[in-house]
């Protein structure tokens, strides 16, 4: 991304995104958006995250209306839900659906940059 300028950003995932008790203005995406129009006023940026997604709600209800901006720029963070509501949760079904997500992104925006986190230590 050195020396690009971020034209259509899509971030994609849960509450950590969505911004859970947060004003619009303090999400970290909403935040990083705003640094982006600094270089480009005319960013097109849209937060699908929804608050309590998991990581299949993100693969069957975001990835589509993410690539719909032609993104070159996409955020997801997802799976914290896939264990926090599930009474044993499946390593290897969120594996498989997180392999899924960045391939349908990898798909439909090849020239995006994909960010993600992880909670792990």
């Amino acid at each position: 991304m050195s020396g690009r300028v971020v034209r259509a950003y899509a971030a994609l995932g849960d509450s950590f995104t969505a911004g859970r008790d947060s004003i619009d203005a303090e999400r970290w995406a909403d935040l990083l958006a705003a640094g982006m129009r600094r270089v480009n006023p005319d960013l097109r940026y849209e937060n699908l995250a929804v608050d309590g997604a998991t990581s299949g709600e993100v693969l069957e209800q975001q990835i589509e209306p993410g690539l719909a901006l032609d993104p070159d720029f996409v955020t997801v963070i997802c799976g914290a839900n896939d264990v926090l509501l599930a009474t044993r949760p499946d390593v290897a079904g969120y594996a498989e659906r997180i392999d899924a997500i960045f391939k349908r992104l990898r798909e439909g925006a090849p020239g995006a940059a994909l960010v993600t986190a992880s909670g792990y230590e």
